[in-house]
């Protein structure tokens, strides 16, 4: 179960950064293949680890034009739609792994508490994160440079 965690935590590790020097040296899809892999592992003794392998194999598609486009930089209409899209489909993996993490720890009630609380937290940010996004569709460029988090 130790290396299954690591390859779910390391894969968002690579998911969740970007180094870029022309292209993503962290490529988002090669981490979404380690929590593909992690939750293969988990999955023959916790059955919502095959949603969110299905989840993490669509997104390692999904993720492809990360590779060399930042997310970050771009304001078209297209992109900001894909980066709202990718956000919701990582949203529900996260909600997903989270499930399966209240699993694996439910005979541990500190550890369970612990995990209900990081959960509520980051799909608060998230949800605001999301929130932002939606409206920085209509808005102009420098004031979405001023809110963005």
């Amino acid at each position: 179960m130790k290396k299954a965690l690591n390859l779910i935590f390391w894969g968002f590790i690579l998911a969740l950064l970007r180094i870029d020097l022309g292209i993503d040296i962290l490529p988002d899809p090669i981490g979404y293949i380690m929590i593909a892999i992690g939750c293969d592992e988990l999955s023959r003794n916790f059955p919502i680890a095959k949603k969110a392998r299905s989840l993490a194999i669509a997104l390692i598609l999904i993720s492809i034009p990360t590779l060399v486009v930042d997310l970050n930089t771009v304001a078209t209409m297209e992109w900001l739609s894909y980066s709202m899209f990718l956000s919701i489909v990582k949203l529900i993996l996260v909600y997903y792994l989270f499930t399966l993490f209240k699993e694996i720890s439910k005979n541990n009630v500190l550890l369970l508490k612990r995990t209900e609380n990081t959960f509520t937290a980051y799909m608060i940010v998230h949800f605001i994160a999301l929130l932002q996004l939606s409206f920085s569709m209509n808005m102009s460029g420098d004031f979405i440079a001023t809110i963005s988090f």
